[in-house]
């Protein structure tokens, strides 16, 4: 009782927080908007504006904002894990705010929400993030068949390792074999969740030789494609939420240093960003059929089929295209030397590929303290399955990558787990429409008996609908499948 006191009294102050003075009509427009809709008890599109606030026009008002949002949907949150990964943004927004402070005001502003802030941590019991670790994933135990080449890096004795290719060093980090190689050719079966390199699969794309033309021609294709669009290294341990940009502006910004007058994106005044840019551009399934039309691609079906997505949504186009933007089950990504994303793991618990068309990327991909690193090269095709952590760092402007999600007999449990819960607890943030929460509550079923699983014991049969709270409920009714952080309604970079 004396902690739900005490957070009750924490509201009553920090809310003042959202009556700020704005500097700005557009941020003034979003700062209004996620007031409003905190008071209607639409957290979602609440967190969204001051999202939209913070990114757009950083400080020490929009980020605590931001954080104060985010704190009251974590103190009010039932599932442990999304109460966690909730306080912990909140702990980096209100940090990042805490940079911009230069009036008392901003100071005072600050202090007062940062002590409620940690008073909260203190009160539930959550651990306080380390600067590594303000972002965490999230990565089940699994059992591993495939260890017979694997070495074990916690059993190596760390010293200083020199990688020279690398413009951002790793030097802690222990040296690792490199991939196993398979040929597309191969009569051997391809492991179902080691990491391995695929080659000779992309020998008939037909890949511009200039990857700044491959990059200018999709933007041509695609005028409206809006990016997640990251200027600051994702490689920096004060992480930054990437901004909404429109892919051909994407494209001149990737060419453009952090630092550069000419960028839309600035800097923070005296805080030196690593170098790196990167781009993600969340593919539909038209686009990902364009790059095939185009013979920029070619699926592999011994990687992978989303035939199983047609039979789970009825043929439903628009569910189909909601679970593909909503999870970035396919995405382009585009960097420049230097950019590269931290270690973290695949939320949905799923395997994945990444085809790489130009430019080398160096990776570092481990499980369980087993590790493999390599530097790809254009033409290489790289697999890791479920729960494997990966590290990458681009050593080329610009580098580029396709990459695709997938679910086999491997990994189908874990991850129909994973999306019953994000229905059930909105736990990953994705935002489903409820149509979309109600096909995927067949999902499983269907799944089992598409790779011929008889053990009933498995199958998931709980609706979501009688997990969600009447809130979550609500939020899902009113979400249209087109509802996406791409349609417009959040401010995008042009």
């Amino acid at each position: 009782q004396l902690a739900a006191i005490i957070i009750m009294l924490c509201w009553r102050n920090l809310f003042l927080v959202l009556h700020v003075a704005v500097l700005f009509a557009d941020e003034g427009k979003y700062t209004r908007l996620g007031m409003e809709f905190d008071a209607q008890g639409r957290f979602e599109e609440s967190r969204s504006a001051f999202e939209t606030a913070a990114k757009n026009w950083p400080s020490t008002q929009t980020l605590v904002n931001l954080g104060v949002c985010l704190m009251r949907r974590a103190s009010g949150s039932r599932d442990r894990s999304a109460k966690f990964e909730l306080y912990h943004s909140a702990y980096q927004a209100m940090a990042e705010g805490g940079q911009y402070a230069l009036s008392d005001s901003d100071h005072k502003l600050y202090r007062e929400n940062w002590n409620a802030l940690m008073t909260n941590f203190k009160l539930e019991s959550i651990p306080l993030p380390s600067p590594e670790d303000i972002e965490p994933q999230a990565c089940g135990p699994i059992e591993i068949d495939e260890t017979d080449d694997l070495v074990d890096s916690s059993k190596q004795e760390v010293h200083e390792i020199n990688r020279p290719f690398l413009v951002h060093e790793r030097r802690r980090t222990p040296l690792a074999p490199p991939f196993m190689r398979l040929s597309i050719n191969s009569t051997q079966d391809f492991p179902k969740n080691k990491p391995f390199i695929l080659t000779g699969a992309m020998n008939d794309w037909l890949i511009p030789e200039n990857g700044w033309d491959l990059l200018t021609q999709l933007a041509k294709a695609w005028p409206k494609a809006v990016t997640d669009f990251y200027p600051y290294n994702m490689l920096s341990k004060a992480r930054r939420s990437p901004f909404l940009t429109r892919l051909h502006t994407a494209v001149v910004e990737l060419g453009l240093r952090s630092d550069s007058q000419a960028s839309k994106f600035k800097q923070k005044p005296g805080i030196s960003e690593q170098q790196g840019r990167y781009m993600h551009l969340q593919l539909s399934p038209k686009q990902w059929q364009d790059l095939g039309n185009w013979g920029i691609l070619h699926d592999r079906q011994q990687l992978s089929s989303d035939k199983w997505l047609d039979e789970c949504f009825a043929n439903n186009t628009d569910l189909v295209n909601e679970f593909h933007i909503k999870t970035h089950w396919k995405i382009l990504l585009a960097g420049s030397r230097g950019a590269g994303m931290f270690n973290h793991s695949d939320s949905l618990q799923t395997s994945s590929w990444h085809a790489h068309l130009k430019g080398r990327k160096w990776w570092y991909v481990c499980r369980d303290s087993f590790c493999f690193e390599e530097i790809l090269e254009p033409g290489d095709i790289l697999f890791y399955g479920q729960g494997w952590y990966h590290e990458t760092q681009n050593l080329d402007t610009p580098t580029i990558t396709l990459t695709d999600t997938f679910i086999n007999a491997f990994n189908y449990k874990a991850v129909s787990r994973k999306l019953l819960d994000e229905c059930a607890t909105a736990s990953l943030n994705f935002r489903f429409s409820a149509q979309l929460c109600d096909a995927l509550d067949s999902c499983p079923v269907k799944l089992a008996h598409i790779f011929d699983d008889k053990d009933d014991n498995v199958i998931l049969s709980s609706s979501w609908r009688k997990q969600a709270s009447s809130k979550l409920l609500t939020e899902r009714e009113i979400t249209l499948p087109s509802h996406n952080n791409y349609d417009g309604r959040n401010y995008i970079t042009e």
